[in-house]
């Protein structure tokens, strides 16, 4: 008996494992996340621009935006509003890690830095 629960479990572990992510839906489109330091930032995507509004601090930024897979991206600084940090003109490669029913959490790293956040998005409808 235990050893029949043991299989179970280990064939459900598997199978949740192999399942892929599908981030076809998340390449365009408008999101929101929040910030403790920038409260809300509306993320508007096209298929070449990563727009971020914050209107908490009255800030706007164009970001380009190149899918290198199904689920990973790199945004760069176009133009707008740039951050005063010495990283604003590094790329930042992202990952979609995880996909629910209206929301996306993305892991994103500042190239060249061992900088890396997560940070959740809540798809909105369009």
């Amino acid at each position: 008996m235990k050893l029949t629960i043991l299989i179970i479990l280990h064939s459900v572990t598997m199978n949740s494992c192999a399942q892929k992510t599908d981030c076809s839906e998340l390449k365009t489109g408008t999101f929101t996340t929040q910030t403790e330091s920038n409260g809300v930032i509306t993320v508007t995507r096209t298929e070449t621009q990563s727009i971020e509004d914050i209107p908490a601090i009255d800030k706007k930024m164009v970001n380009s935006i190149h899918w290198t897979s199904d689920c990973s991206f790199t945004i760069e600084y176009e133009s707008g509003d740039k951050p005063p940090t010495p990283t604003a003109d590094l790329p930042i490669d992202c990952e979609i890690i995880e996909v629910g029913e209206d929301y996306h959490i993305v892991r994103s790293q500042i190239r060249g830095t061992e900088i890396q956040f997560d940070y959740l998005m809540e798809n909105k409808k369009n």
